[in-house]
């Protein structure tokens, strides 16, 4: 089995005795083993040698086991992964485990290492499934393992707690996502890239969709965020959802899809982040419009983030509408907390149009950047979509047709 492997922003290496002082820290960070430990509590440093010692015998025994994790920037110590067998019920099971410290959480980094490792597996061993388990309640992990193509199978009892148990079978590996530093280009090349279009491009495409062809902006907005709300209803979103506008048209995006959200009868509460008379024209026409439709809507200039983060901690879902394609440079404060605070909450993030913070030419974040589960793109993706590195930030694409004209859109794609 491999011993050492990398990721985009990860090295796993083999556990070694010479790990004790990282994992006995991670075994007293408290949020992490709340999730892990019979009790809830941290473990002594005894507990963690027995842990450890553990750890090398199924390596010695088997020829695998778990990885410590490292940056690849830094070296600076994130947790563990890999896998264990395990007795779950009586049978003998293939478990993928992983514990990342807190301050590591909302990063996507759990999705990012269970990638690679599921990868390894399979290639590495001849087995046909992988079980792994989490507490009921713990939604942030049973969505790494939806991501990762884990099924769920059954209620169970382990460690005299009741949890979950899914499975991945080798045959629903080759649907899975590949390990962001596996990734392959969606595009190369400027034949290849016709698919795609720049921010300027698409912007210019609004234009003059409205300029030539007569066609309102607010049908522009509405077609986008109806067809956004539409993915959410096809993804099973049950709510409640935490809408956060911006601003601009993107905000207006937002308030659209709260509207249709709210049509069928969704849990929505909307988080405007601008004073109201500072948004766009067609954003404040969508405002009023959802206002009249009954919703609620909070207004934050001076942002209470630990109220925030306890709003995002009850969504399914938080919806990202504070940017689009006309962010120029890195988000500026407060907003870059708010990003902060979206990405650390166990709610599935949806972004709209584009994940706020993302460089939507170069696929390269500017700073703090929405990490999405799924990115609801308009007209067109955007080049910067192409770059392996932007998969990490986007999660799954969809391309929603806001009704441009199809002679419009073929002259920007030849162009």
């Amino acid at each position: 089995m491999i011993e050492e492997f990398t990721t985009e922003r990860l090295t796993g290496r083999r556990l070694s005795v010479d790990d004790f002082a990282d994992l006995h820290a991670l075994h007293q960070d408290a949020q992490v083993m709340a999730w892990l430990s019979i009790d809830g509590g941290v473990l002594t440093e005894e507990q963690t040698r027995q842990m450890l010692e553990r750890g090398l015998e199924h390596w010695r025994a088997h020829d695998f086991g778990l990885w410590t994790l490292r940056t690849r920037d830094g070296n600076r110590f994130v947790g563990r992964a890999g896998l264990r067998r395990m007795m779950v019920e009586g049978c003998e099971e293939i478990e993928l485990s992983y514990a990342l410290g807190s301050d590591w959480w909302g990063q996507g980094l759990a999705t990012e290492i269970g990638q690679a490792v599921v990868r390894l597996v399979f290639e590495a061993l001849p087995i046909q499934s992988l079980a792994t388990y989490t507490l009921p309640h713990n939604r942030a992990s049973r969505r790494v393992m939806e991501k990762l193509g884990f099924v769920y199978e059954r209620d169970i009892i382990h460690a005299q707690l009741p949890h979950v148990l899914y499975r991945l079978q080798r045959t629903r590996t080759s649907s899975m996502p590949p390990a962001p530093s596996t990734t392959a280009p969606l595009a190369q090349g400027a034949a290849a890239r016709r698919h795609f279009l720049s921010c300027a491009q698409v912007r210019e495409l609004d234009r003059r969709a409205v300029a030539e062809y007569g066609m309102s902006s607010l049908i522009l907005m509405e077609n986008a965020g109806r067809g956004a709300a539409e993915i959410l209803l096809a993804l099973g979103v049950h709510g409640p959802v935490a809408i956060c506008c911006g601003k601009g048209n993107n905000g207006g995006d937002g308030l659209v899809i709260a509207r249709h959200l709210l049509n069928a009868e969704i849990d929505v509460g909307i988080h405007l982040f601008a004073p109201p008379q500072n948004l766009t024209a067609d954003a404040d026409a969508n405002l009023k419009a959802v206002q009249l439709a009954g919703a609620s809507v909070e207004i934050w200039t001076t942002p209470d983030f630990s109220r925030l983060a306890a709003e995002f901690a009850r969504a399914e879902w938080v919806v990202d509408a504070l940017y689009g394609t006309g962010l120029q440079g890195a988000v500026r404060p407060p907003l870059d907390r708010v990003i902060a605070v979206m990405n650390a909450s166990p709610a599935r993030r949806f972004a709209v149009d584009i994940p706020s913070g993302l460089d939507g030419d170069t696929g390269e974040p500017q700073g703090a950047t929405v990490r999405a589960d799924h990115t609801a793109t308009f007209v067109a993706p955007k080049i910067g979509f192409a770059n392996p590195a932007a998969a990490a930030w986007l999660g799954e694409v969809h391309v929603i047709d806001i009704g441009v004209p199809r002679q419009l859109l073929e002259s920007s794609v030849n162009s």
